[in-house]
């Protein structure tokens, strides 16, 4: 992730604009600076997909009504930052409560119930930029931060503004706020060291 400096302050429109024409995910903080996130590559989007998929699943089974979003996907928190998480789950009990006005934009802006992220080998925890985010992740009281680190094959997990939980589980039960939901974050590690076998002829 690094830092982009822009001229002008990053408006949703601008960032739909230099989305469109650039390759890599764009995100902006509070006070509109911009960032960029390369891209994952061909095996660290199997890592993605997996994280995805098990969400989607879950939601599919257990709120059929709400919405997970993918890292091409992104959402405007109250304080006007706008981030795309690797995968976001909005409840259909939040989607409803969200204005009109706010579902309106390109970017909706709500408090998502839930947000992963899988980290890339251009992420590091406690770099400037990674920390802007999972800060803005907090200031705006997010329920549920779950970050991914294949790396040293840990989670983070920060339930209801409480410190982040550290465990090298290859499960993590994330019932209390996603009933019924267990991550195999196992899955998630194994798709991103895996490298697909070619059929034989």
């Amino acid at each position: 992730m690094s830092v982009l400096h822009w001229p002008t302050r990053i408006t949703e429109e601008l960032l739909l604009q230099i989305s469109r024409t650039n390759p890599g995910k764009f995100e902006v903080t509070a006070d509109g600076t911009l960032l960029m996130t390369p891209p994952t590559g061909s095996t660290g989007s199997l890592g993605e997909g997996s994280l995805y998929d098990q969400v989607r699943a879950w939601k599919d089974a257990s709120d059929p009504d709400g919405f997970v979003l993918p890292p091409s996907g992104g959402i405007t928190l109250p304080d006007d930052s706008k981030w795309s998480p690797d995968t976001t789950y909005i409840s259909s009990q939040t989607y409803d409560r969200a204005n009109a006005e706010d579902l309106d934009l390109a970017f909706w802006r709500l408090v998502p119930d839930a947000v992963f992220e899988l980290m890339s080998e251009s992420d590091r925890v406690g770099s400037d930029e990674y920390t802007i985010k999972i800060k803005s992740y907090r200031d705006n009281q997010l329920p549920l931060i779950v970050v991914l680190d294949p790396k040293l094959h840990r989670t983070l997990t920060a339930r209801d503004s409480q410190p982040f939980e550290e465990a090298f589980d290859l499960i993590l039960d994330l019932g209390s706020h996603m009933p019924g939901f267990v991550l195999d974050v196992g899955a998630i590690f194994a798709a991103e060291t895996r490298r697909p076998q070619k059929p034989r002829p």
